[in-house]
Formats: structure tokens, C-alpha cells, sequence
């Protein structure tokens, strides 16, 4: 599918995928008509409005932070790092935004994080850019985490 950027007020046609990585190398400034591009600054914010992390955000996040070592959730994630709620935030709203259908765009989402998580976290890009690969995960999540709360609800819908 061609795709139209604007780079520095010039629209360019693009062949867009379900994944299109645009790097921006030097001070380009490159529009991105159609998309929610997701900055850090959004992400942070939304980990502050959430009440809870979602099932499939906290799996992503578990997939880009193995060794967490902890629950993902608030309680947990209030006692951390800023880069760690971003990550928690960018996650969350990329579920919300993509269940509503949006098209989005991630604008450095490495930001805060440790090079070691940064390869995870293209992992979780590739998944989430192959149908067939999200729709394993959506599944696996649902069934791994279905649980009841405690208006006796079960909690596998996506989105928050």
C-alpha cells in the first residue's frame, strides 16, 4: 500500500507495510498524515491516566523486560523508573489505539531503555506487524490470563 509522508513540508509516497520503519537521520522533520505517532511524552502520560496495566500491554511488556522480576501492574511499576512507565504507557496505548482500528506510529520508542531490552522491543514490533503471529499472542494471552475480578467480570477483552 503507497503510503504519503510529508519530510521538511515536501509529501513523499512510501510503499507502507503492516510495518514501515522510517529513520529519521538527521533533523528531518517528516509528518506522518492518518497516524497517531506515539511520542514518549504521550506514553508517560497515559501510564499516569491508566488505573491498570492491561493483560496484553503487561505481556508485551514481560516480552521486552524478561527479567522484570515482578507483577506488571501500577503498584509495581509506580517504584520504577520513568523509562519503565513509558514503556508500560507506550504498550498500553498502542493496544488501545490499535483496537480501535488507528494507525500508528512509534516515535522513538527505545527512549529510556537499556540496549539489551531495545532488541526486545523490535521483537514485539515484528509480532505485532504479523497477523498471524498477533493473533497467536492475543490467544495465548487470553487463555494464560483470563481471570475474574472483583465484580465477578472475566477480564480478556482487549484494550483498557
Amino acid at each position: 500500500m503507497t503510503e504519503t509522508i510529508i519530510v521538511n513540508g515536501e509529501p513523499h509516497q512510501i510503499e507502507a507495510k503492516r510495518a514501515t520503519l522510517v529513520f529519521n537521520a538527521g533533523g528531518d522533520r517528516i509528518q506522518y498524515p492518518g497516524r497517531v505517532m506515539i511520542t514518549a511524552e504521550m506514553s508517560l502520560n497515559r501510564y499516569r491516566e491508566i488505573d491498570e496495566i492491561d493483560q496484553f500491554a503487561a505481556a508485551m511488556f514481560e516480552m521486552v523486560i524478561p527479567d522484570f522480576g515482578r507483577q506488571v501492574c501500577k503498584a509495581e511499576l509506580d517504584q520504577c523508573s520513568d523509562g519503565l512507565q513509558q514503556l508500560a504507557g507506550l504498550l498500553s496505548l498502542t493496544v488501545w489505539l490499535l483496537s480501535r482500528k488507528h494507525s500508528i506510529g512509534w516515535s522513538y520508542p527505545e527512549s529510556g531503555l537499556h540496549p539489551k531490552y531495545q532488541a526486545n522491543l523490535a521483537d514485539v514490533i515484528i509480532m505485532l506487524t504479523d497477523g498471524e503471529a498477533i493473533g497467536k499472542f492475543v490467544r495465548r494471552v487470553a487463555a494464560n490470563t483470563c481471570r475474574v475480578d472483583k465484580s465477578g467480570h472475566g477480564n480478556a477483552d482487549i484494550g483498557g
